[in-house]
């Protein structure tokens, strides 16, 4: 991950700018413009970065279900655009939690007849897309943490991925984002106590590939960087990228040279492109 030190202020950032919502971990979701629901006795943690959340049965009666903790974002101001949302973490939630709507960690995004609905437990994820398709389970390495991105483009195609494999793609349902549109991330108790760590939950519009513009506002300045720098460690570390390796979609605005990694002529191409400012 990037050094605190190239934290500009907008990543507590749930605040928008321009195209990207980007919530890193750093501060509670609420302080960052999520709205906060669920039963508000849940045991919280912001630690180096990652925001953390425990849920357990509580004084909830009677069971099923429990504690639960979920922060909610309005899509209205991304309608229309090419789409993106990317997270990453970690859940030590049983694997059976994973069928239940409130087991697990959870990442739901709806509006109008649209839902793409996640849910993450210590090895297995399960995507749901409405009632007219199957659900589809996917095995997940436990004790380590994953990416998972998920690109609409309208109405017209869909693409999920997992630590940048894709894992389901296709035409959507309907158009998305709406303007009732909604997402949700968090953690709740169905049957099982749990905790679910979160780097971060970024979303908003897809940059223009090798534009160097993460945050799709027309230039190319200190808040990019921030992304770039990512995408460029990600790549020396062999993680999503690196020599004669994919850099996977959400590094797609730093590749410059389109030859599908990050490197240090990349490098040389954002600083010939850069803007200044943060």
């Amino acid at each position: 991950m990037p050094s605190s030190a190239l934290l500009p202020g907008f990543l507590c950032a749930s605040v928008a700018y321009a195209g990207v919502v980007a919530y890193e971990g750093n501060a509670f979701p609420e302080d960052c413009g999520f709205q906060r629901v669920g039963t508000f006795d849940v045991d919280r943690w912001v630690n180096h970065g990652w925001f953390g959340h425990y849920v357990e049965r509580g004084n909830w009666e009677p069971l099923p279900y429990g504690e639960d903790d979920y922060y909610d974002f309005g899509l209205a101001s991304f309608m229309g655009a090419p789409f993106f949302i990317e997270w990453r973490m970690i859940s030590d939630a049983p694997d059976s939690e994973v069928d239940q709507q409130n087991g697990a960690a959870i990442v739901v995004l709806v509006g109008g007849p649209v839902t793409y609905h996640f849910n993450i437990a210590s090895g297995l994820a399960r995507i749901l897309r409405g009632i007219q398709y199957p659900v589809q389970y996917f095995y997940i390495e436990p004790g380590v943490a994953h990416t998972y991105r998920l690109e609409v483009f309208g109405g017209d195609y869909f693409e999920f991925r997992i630590d940048n494999q894709i894992a389901d793609s296709g035409e959507p349902e309907d158009v998305f984002p709406t303007r009732d549109a909604l997402m949700s991330f968090g953690t709740g108790y169905y049957l099982a106590e749990s905790s679910s760590v979160w780097d971060y939950v970024r979303f908003g519009v897809i940059p223009i590939d090798g534009s160097g513009d993460y945050d799709s506002d027309n230039d190319v300045d200190g808040r990019d960087f921030y992304f770039f720098h990512e995408c460029l460690t990600n790549a020396r570390a062999g993680i999503n990228g690196g020599p004669d390796e994919d850099a996977g979609p959400g590094c797609r605005f730093a590749d410059f040279d389109g030859d599908g990694d990050v490197d240090l002529r990349d490098l040389a191409a954002f600083q010939l492109n850069f803007t200044g400012g943060e």
